[in-house]
């Protein structure tokens, strides 16, 4: 993979149900920006990379922003992407959650707090 001789990787889209290239990046610890039609919202609580609405304007932005750190900026920015994937999505993370999941499913438990649903 060449995410790691990069700067940053970077996926504008219309729409993306998860998008593994994002965290191919992560992991790799390249800092990402994408947009808001991508469930990245991580990449701001976890202040390790961009996640914006889709404009020209806010990518011209947050491309000057991004390219005006420093190199041990992107480089710590890069840290903590890897950290947010191994924390969010390990397979001992995902199968917890699927068990919760399973068990809120079968009526064991109340909701858990990562499923969404639109009313």
């Amino acid at each position: 993979l060449k995410y790691q001789n990069s700067n940053l990787f970077i996926l504008p889209t219309l729409n993306e149900n998860f998008g593994n290239v994002v965290a191919e990046a992560m992991m790799c610890e390249c800092p990402v920006i994408t947009t808001k039609n991508a469930p990245w919202s991580c990449l701001v609580e976890d202040k390790c990379g961009w996640w914006i609405d889709l404009s020209v304007e806010n990518l011209v932005k947050v491309l000057i922003e991004s390219m005006s750190l420093s190199d041990n900026e992107r480089h710590i920015l890069g840290k903590l992407s890897r950290q947010c994937i191994i924390n969010r999505f390990s397979s001992k993370n995902v199968a917890k959650k699927t068990y919760q999941l399973y068990q809120w499913v079968i009526g064991k438990c109340k909701k858990p707090d990562f499923v969404y649903i639109d009313k």
